[in-house]
């Protein structure tokens, strides 16, 4: 009963946001909120367009490139993923944390 609540509210909190999303496409918050719930449901290609988004819109957040780096491993598409971390470790090299919390702060 508790996970087809959670899937509903989920369901809810994403078309929500997609919503939002509409209204406001250059609010970078969204599409990084919309990418942390499609890695929660291992959507990895649409977490990856949303973080894509966000990064285009914001090319200097070392957070958000580190988290494309991350879904790109999650697809395992390591190729991408290592040139996408090494982008970010450029940007800041004094970072030591660029793993799941950067979903959460892109």
């Amino acid at each position: 009963l508790f996970r087809s609540f959670a899937a509903k509210n989920m369901k809810d909190g994403q078309a929500a946001l997609a919503e939002a999303i509409k209204h406001n496409p250059k609010k970078i918050a969204l599409h990084s909120r919309m990418a942390e719930l499609a890695l929660e449901q291992e959507n990895y290609k649409q977490a990856l367009l949303h973080l894509e988004h966000a990064l285009n819109l914001d090319k200097k957040n070392a957070a958000r490139v580190a988290a494309v780096a991350l879904v790109h491993v999650k697809m395992k598409d390591f190729r991408n993923a290592f040139r996408m971390y090494e982008q970010a470790f450029a940007m800041d090299p004094t970072s030591k944390d660029f793993g799941l919390a950067a979903v959460a702060t892109a």
